[in-house]
């Protein structure tokens, strides 16, 4: 027995070794055993592992997502994490895996789906590139019009035919029909058939008829008639209706052989082709070639082959592709489907809610409501569910349920259940919009207040709060407070939200406008307030002071924290609170031990060890004096001797001045309050034009400036904007009067030249270009190294141009520039101080205090040595699709090998499929100065090198030795080749930002 099992198992090892050796001939056939063995190693070894791996991934991502609740969900959640590159090492031991698999066993039938596979995981990682260029592949060689030509051949190889012959036609007892006998079945089944269509036709006519005529009397409507019901009308046969014994087994014969084809196809592969598409459509999308995905996805629609879970799958990335675009009515049909056809019921309660939440955006309130009442009723996460019942509140009474009063109601119940304390920023942000809708403004804007100060751990929520009432302070046209919301919001804004680009233009927009409208406020108080006396001033400052003593005292009492006005600096005596329930309040901060120790040593370290007593600040006290201090021989001042005689003054003078602030008591302090208020006035109004295109607001801040305080430094300007925002309002007539103004006022100006020249405007710009055209020809003169020549022409910029042209300073600068070269050391200093002198605040002066400090170090080095002290952007120029390389620049001193090993490691982990080389040198002839490279090469272009330096951002723990200090800067060859040439990347880190971070 035992040599027969020997036998056996020699045979199989022989037959398997003979299946894997006829792989070697991509011309032969597979045999049967052979592609059992291929296919069934292709399926559970490699491919099974990787499918294993790429499906946890998929989980995993899709638990690091946070949903949005406020917005409308993703289809795809895991498409929406902050790093999908943290994913990549696993995704690519899949695709190494499905690669292999690939390569050992290409004849297997399951080489298409190590093709998807290996596509999805690219597309995982958001690489979306190699994704559609794999998929590509996948739906070239393995469609089903290449897979029936591949099979045509090969049957043709193996001397078969691909045609067959048709059976002959038989009457009812097995019998071959003549062709007379045959022409006349078919006139007949022709003559029946036409007779059945009619009756059908008939019969439609007369139902659509009745349907119509009830639904226009609001009446039932009539039960269809049996003859529309059939999908296939039965056709007459001229033959006996009573089958014989041979008909019986024939079709018999014939179900069998349907059933067993209907296994057969069950059993069967499917070929990855179809879902091949359906991932092709989706990365389309992604790299925002809609068109091509558009009709990649309709295709797959209409094609009858598509598998039945291929075509559940593209009902809900049809809608994800509608919701991409905006077009949140098309998505509604196939999110419909999606929820008919998921299996899963966290799919389907996710489609519900997006389905509810495009209702809901719609204003179809009933539809809305039921729709998040499906997901409140499923078995989902609890918050999930909290945010269906938080939407069915808001729409209750919008959809005739209830109204603003129960809904409000409801939404205060949420907030009293404990389960619901983590989501009370979102609760007060739902009361806000009933509030909103029921058109009450300020009792949304103090529920967002409250939303914003619940604190929630929802970075989502935060940002939809500030923002909501940065916008509805933006409608009251209050822009210091819009200002702050705004700044709030980008602090906790998603870099990936649409709206950050206009909230950054916005909050932009609006500093100098809040700057302004700040120092406006602040200038009229204290000019209303140097009206008041000393005495009036006094009081009012006692008062503020003593309704913030009260204020403090109440927010003491609410804490249930008792006031400790004990006369001592140690620990107060008081004993840490206890709750109801046993547990230990939650203390102010003065009664901290840890702080007051702090604040003890950080008081004694000032004032040394004093005696606790009242007015210890004052040299001299009424009574008693501080044994550790030597008493004053200095001479007092006249404020110190009135401090002397009447120890409150001095209290309340510093009262006055931090309760009320500066207050003007002279009339030279007065006007310096009105020349701050009328330079802010100005300019608020011409931010009002150029910044918000609030040409009401630009009337009223300049006419209100003009009226106030008469004739005035900006009175020209002031009416030139005038007249320009009456013309946008289209009050001809008032715009008119200004022009005038102009004209007869200041008729030498540039603006009534302008205004009654149209051509001069033209002019004007004209004679700026020629100052621009005249500094690029004096500055080529510098750089070919003609210096007398390029300082003759900066001299002469003064009197061509004059000498407050536009660009004096870099005139200036340019001409020091010379000196340098012409003169020498000495001169080039003396000429690059009076640049620092002469134009404060300006570009130049800081280029000239550098080029000082640059000499001051090496002693010797002129402006011939250094092109970038005149313009960097000379020297990097911009190339998006040039060849990138990735610069690690270290100081000199830092340990390379560990440094480079950190990146290789990451390298190899993130970028395992990318061929990223590391070579290093170091850059500088000073060793004191000289930086330390580690170049990686190379990308394809910035888009390639940027990807990279996004990824290294979101995970510099991986990509660095915790604590060394490098900067890490994507570099064009022709901008790398730049800082080969001059031996230092000094000016590319500027470039960098400007052009590749904005």
């Amino acid at each position: 027995m035992k040599r027969v099992l020997y036998a056996l198992s020699v045979m199989a090892i022989a037959l398997m070794i003979e299946s894997c050796v006829a792989v070697k001939s991509s011309s032969k056939e597979l045999s049967g055993l052979g592609k059992v063995y291929h296919n069934t190693t292709a399926q559970y070894n490699g491919y099974f592992n990787a499918n294993e791996i790429l499906e946890a991934t998929m989980l995993t991502m899709d638990q690091q997502y946070k949903d949005n609740y406020t917005q409308i969900l993703a289809v795809y959640p895991y498409m929406g994490i902050d790093n999908p590159k943290a994913a990549a090492p696993e995704l690519d031991e899949a695709v190494k895996k499905v690669t292999k698999v690939a390569a050992l066993h290409p004849k297997s039938d399951w080489v298409d789906d190590c093709y998807l596979l290996a596509g999805k995981a690219h597309f995982l990682k958001q690489d979306f590139e190699t994704a559609e260029q794999t998929l590509r592949y996948l739906t070239a060689e393995y469609s089903p019009e290449k897979a029936r030509l591949k099979k045509a051949v090969q049957r043709n190889a193996s001397g078969r035919t691909s045609t067959s012959s048709r059976p002959p036609a038989l009457d009812a007892d097995g019998n071959v029909l003549s062709a007379k006998e045959k022409a006349k079945v078919r006139k007949k089944l022709k003559k029946d058939k036409e007779k059945q269509t009619k009756k059908v036709a008939q019969a439609r006519k007369k139902y659509n008829a009745d349907v119509a005529r009830a639904r226009k009397q609001g009446r039932p409507l009539p039960p269809k008639p049996e003859i529309l019901n059939k999908t296939k009308t039965a056709t007459p046969s001229t033959t006996s209706t009573t089958k014989t014994p041979a008909q019986i087994q024939k079709e018999k014969a014939r179900k069998e052989a349907e059933e067993s084809k209907r296994e057969e196809e069950f059993l069967k592969k499917k070929p990855a082709y179809y879902e091949g598409v359906l991932w092709l459509g989706r990365t389309l999308i992604e790299r925002d070639n809609e068109d091509l995905a558009f009709r990649s996805l309709t295709q797959l629609e209409s094609d009858k082959n598509t598998p039945d879970k291929v075509r559940a799958e593209l009902a809900p990335l049809l809608a994800h592709f509608y919701i991409q675009k905006k077009q949140y009515e098309e998505a509604i049909k196939p999110l419909e489907e999606a929820v008919e056809l998921a299996d899963n019921p966290k799919s389907k309660a996710r489609y519900n809610f997006i389905l509810a939440q495009l209702h809901q955006r719609a204003s179809r309130w009933n539809e809305a409501y039921a729709g998040f009442e499906k997901v409140a009723s499923s078995s989902v996460n609890y918050e999930m569910q909290f945010n269906a019942r938080l939407n069915m509140a808001q729409n209750s009474w919008l959809s005739g349920k209830g109204s603003a009063e129960s809904a409000t109601a409801q939404l205060e119940r949420m907030l009293k259940d404990q389960k619901n304390q983590e989501y009370r920023d979102r609760i007060y942000y739902a009361l806000a919009n009933v509030a909103l809708k029921n058109n009450d403004r300020p009792t949304a804007i103090k529920y967002l207040t409250l939303s914003v100060r619940s604190g929630g751990s929802n970075p989502a929520q935060v940002t939809e709060s500030y923002y909501t009432l940065a916008q509805l302070y933006f409608d009251e046209e209050k822009f210091i407070p819009t200002k702050n919301y705004l700044d709030s919001t980008l602090t906790v804004m998603d870099k990936k939200d649409d709206r950050l680009k206009t909230a950054t233009v916005l909050r932009d927009n609006l500093v100098d406008i809040a700057k302004n409208l700040s120092i406006i406020q602040v200038q009229d108080s204290l000019l209303l307030l140097s009206a008041l006396s000393d005495a009036d001033l006094k009081k009012r400052a006692a008062k503020m002071k003593k309704d913030e003593d009260e204020k403090r005292i109440r927010d003491l009492e609410k804490a249930n924290v008792p006031s400790n006005n004990g006369p001592t600096l140690g620990a107060p005596t008081a004993r840490p609170l206890l709750t109801a329930g046993g547990q230990q309040a939650e203390l102010f901060w003065a009664y901290e031990d840890k702080e007051l120790k702090q604040g003890k040593r950080d008081f004694q370290r000032s004032w040394g060890e004093r005696t606790l007593e009242d007015n210890w600040r004052r040299s001299q006290k009424q009574g008693g004096n501080n044994a550790n201090e030597t008493a004053s021989t200095q001479e007092e001042t006249p404020a110190a001797a009135a401090a002397t005689a009447n120890p409150n003054n001095a209290d309340d003078a510093n009262d006055v001045a931090t309760y009320l602030g500066p207050v003007p008591r002279s009339d030279a302090e007065r006007r310096s309050a009105e020349i701050k208020l009328i330079d802010a006035m100005y300019k608020l109004g011409v931010l009002y034009y150029d910044k918000l295109e609030n040409f009401p607001k630009t009337v009223s801040i300049l006419e209100g400036l003009n009226n106030r305080f008469g004739r005035h430094n900006f009175e020209l300007n002031s009416w030139y904007y005038l007249y320009l925002a009456h013309t946008k309002l289209n009050q001809t007539e008032k715009a008119k009067v200004y022009y005038d103004k102009i004209v007869v006022g200041y008729p030498t100006s540039t603006f009534a030249r302008v205004l009654q020249d149209p051509n001069y405007a033209a002019e004007f710009l004209n004679e700026e270009r020629k100052v621009n055209v005249y500094y690029d020809e004096a500055y080529a003169a510098f750089k070919s190294g003609k210096y007398q020549e390029a300082f003759q022409m900066a001299s002469n910029s003064k009197v061509r141009f004059g000498a407050e042209n536009k660009l004096a300073s870099r005139f200036a600068l340019l001409a020091a520039l010379c000196t340098g070269n012409i003169q020498g050391k000495e001169a080039y200093v003396s000429a690059l101080n009076e640049v620092i002198a002469r134009y404060p605040n300006s570009e130049e002066q800081k280029r000239a205090k550098e080029i000082l400090r640059l000499l001051g170090a090496s002693g010797a080095q002129l402006p011939g040595d250094d092109e970038r002290t005149i313009d960097e952007s000379q020297r990097f120029r911009p190339d998006e699709n040039a060849i990138h390389f990735i610069l690690v620049v270290f100081e000199s001193n830092t340990n390379l090998d560990a440094a480079k090993a950190k990146i290789s490691d990451y390298n190899r982990n993130y970028h395992k499929l990318d061929k990223v080389t590391i070579t290093n040198l170091f850059l500088g002839d000073d060793e004191k100065t000289r930086k330390l490279l580690v170049i990686l090469r190379r990308f394809e272009n910035k888009a390639a090198a940027m990807k990279y330096y996004d990824g290294v951002m979101k995970n510099r723990n991986e990509f660095m030795v915790s604590g060394l200090e490098y900067q890490l800067l994507p570099i064009s060859m022709d901008n790398y080749r730049s800082v080969l040439r001059d031996k230092t990347v000094d000016g590319y880190g500027e470039f960098f930002e400007a052009n590749y971070l904005k």
